[in-house]
């Protein structure tokens, strides 16, 4: 599966389906931690390879959630984590919000690849926690 293809497809699904008056662009730089934004949102999009129903949560990493908080509040925007599945759901998560309220992420250290779509695929720790689909919002 060719990853920019279906961050293309999540990006013109959101649009179709969800940010009709506020449409998602995808961000400039291809290595940004931060995939796409509009007028309200800064957002990372990622495609979980399962349907929502297998874990009923889904991996945020550190680094990205820092990025995506850190662009959100420079640009006066909320940051979001959005996660589609091969169920076809799409849920959203507001980082802004979980943080606000004093959400207890519960970061830990896992090994995971250090890239997912690059060619890097070596085993590294890194910071991330599991968000429970009860803390966001089923989009579709």
């Amino acid at each position: 599966m060719n990853y920019r293809i279906k961050e293309t497809e999540m990006i013109n699904t959101l649009n179709e389906k969800v940010f009709k008056n506020d449409q998602i662009q995808k961000t400039f730089d291809e290595y940004s931690k931060v995939d796409c934004y509009n007028r309200t949102y800064a957002l990372e999009l990622k495609f979980r390879n399962m349907p929502s129903t297998q874990y009923n949560d889904c991996f945020l990493e550190k680094a990205k959630y820092d990025a995506v908080l850190e662009r959100a509040v420079s640009r006066n925007k909320t940051a979001g984590y959005i996660a589609a599945f091969t169920d076809g759901s799409y849920y959203a998560w507001n980082l802004t919000k979980l943080t606000e309220e004093g959400y207890e992420f519960g970061w830990k250290s896992n090994s995971m690849k250090a890239t997912t779509h690059f060619a890097n695929n070596d085993q590294i720790l890194k910071l991330s926690c599991k968000l429970p689909l009860s803390k966001g919002v089923k989009l579709i």
